[in-house]
């Protein structure tokens, strides 16, 4: 009878642990961030400024705007750099799945 008692008790844990929901979890889904890299000199946007994070670089086209794709959602290090112009350097927060606006000004120095 204990036999028989272990035996269903030992099929119940071992069903009980295929069914549940503790399995692999899957990686995150990756976030984006973007945004508009203007001057303090002019105030207008900046062309071919570099924006990094994560290892990603973005270059700003035309109309000073930037985009980061693939990011691990989570708080990253954000570097924006251009030509007679100080680093900037600033914290930013993705989400999974969303797009994170971080617009930045950069110091003139000439």
């Amino acid at each position: 009878m204990i036999k028989v008692i272990s035996r269903v008790v030992l099929i119940s844990v071992l069903v009980a642990s295929a069914c549940s929901d503790d399995g692999p979890t899957a990686p995150p889904v990756p976030g984006s961030i973007g945004g508009l890299v203007t001057s303090t000199s002019h105030g207008r946007p900046l062309e071919q400024a570099a924006v990094i994070v994560e290892g990603k670089i973005s270059w700003t086209g035309l109309d000073g705007m930037y985009l980061i794709e693939g990011v691990t959602p989570g708080n990253h290090e954000l570097i924006a750099t251009k030509w007679k112009h100080q680093d900037h350097v600033d914290t930013v927060t993705t989400t999974a799945g969303q797009l994170t606006t971080h617009d930045i000004v950069l110091t003139y120095s000439d």
